[in-house]
């Protein structure tokens, strides 16, 4: 019979198996992740020598670096790094950029071009920190980060990358090599999109205008005065989606639209009572009136009179908004003699 001392050693060596296991495990799972990277060097070396390899390198990290945050830019709207928080919608979701806010676009390439040049300054270094695959291999490449800086041009299908970079480049002979200037060129459709956003006529965008786009279009109604649109490049190679808001607190007025009143007949002494109505897409308050004191309506449309005088009549009916805009009707009135 095992005793309670014995059964805890064995748990105890059982658990320091499994640690060991466990550090092993992770080794050589680091030892085949860096594997790869390292025989890739290995190969552009040969091919290219130490500098062109370590030229390959930093414009390989120029595009990883770019290719999130060309996403991060089209889903928040043409947007890294928001100068003014007016400017931009907030959601339980994240930040959207307004392309359109009462009057003012808000859509600028060369304000794109910049937060994508801040993201790789400021991001690229996660990926450079792999230089230490060169320094295993008894390369030094000393960096200047102080000096590291990025210019971005968007093109329609590609966006284009210069980096300065001084490095130098310090072989196990103790040859040295400077470098500095760096390119990338990224695929990307995002320019192309952007033609497409900046030729929609804000702020009165309809299901009509986006039956020819090349995208597939979403539409969000946040509020009364703001709508969420999404536009997205579904393609396996580069699921591009592009959100953007368009707000606007003073939409053009549309005039008020009477509902029909048909003419009518009465016999003197006759009651009339009715409750007019119009509709209004500007929901504004609405005010009603006509032009006769024997065919009284109340500012909001009610009717209530008797019918005395006969005779044939023709009185105009009226709504306005009160911003100028108005809708009137004709109607015919026949009141006959009482029996």
């Amino acid at each position: 019979m095992i005793s309670k001392r014995g059964q805890v050693t064995i748990f105890l060596v059982i658990g320091i198996v499994i640690l060991l296991l466990a550090a092993l495990f992770f080794y050589l799972f680091g030892q085949l992740k860096e594997a790869p990277l390292e025989v890739e060097l290995e190969e552009s070396q040969k091919y290219l020598g130490v500098p062109g390899a370590v030229q390959s390198f930093v414009e390989d990290c120029v595009e990883k670096t770019v290719d999130p945050a060309i996403y991060l830019l089209a889903m928040q709207g043409g947007v890294i790094y928001p100068e003014k928080d007016s400017l931009i919608l907030l959601t339980d979701h994240g930040l959207v950029n307004y392309a359109w806010m009462n009057g003012i676009n808000g859509l600028s390439k060369e304000k794109m071009e910049k937060d994508l040049a801040t993201y790789i300054e400021e991001n690229i270094d996660f990926c450079l920190r792999r230089f230490e695959t060169f320094e295993k291999q008894n390369i030094l490449v000393d960096a200047n980060y102080e000096k590291l800086s990025a210019e971005v041009t968007i093109q329609r299908s590609t966006i284009k990358t210069e980096f300065h970079f001084p490095l130098q480049v310090i072989l196990s002979n103790g040859d040295e090599q400077d470098l500095d200037a760096f390119s990338a060129q990224h695929p990307s459709s995002l320019g192309a999109m952007l033609e497409t956003i900046e030729a929609l006529q804000f702020p009165n965008i309809g299901p009509q205008d986006f039956l020819n786009l090349p995208y597939q279009p979403i539409v969000f109604p946040f509020d009364e005065s703001v709508v969420i649109y999404s536009l997205s490049r579904d393609e396996p190679d580069e699921p591009l989606n592009f959100m953007f808001a368009i707000r606007n607190d003073f939409p053009e007025n549309e005039p008020p639209q009477l509902a029909f009143i048909p003419d009518k007949t009465f016999r003197a002494g006759d009651i009339w009572q009715e409750e007019l109505s119009a509709e209004d897409s500007n929901n504004d308050i609405l005010k009603y009136s006509s032009d006769s004191s024997n065919f009284p309506v109340s500012g909001d449309g009610i009717i209530d009179i008797e019918l005395a005088t006969p005779g044939i009549f023709q009185i105009t009916f009226t709504v306005e908004d009160g911003r100028g805009g108005k809708d009137q009707q004709k109607v015919n009135f026949l009141v006959l003699e009482k029996e």
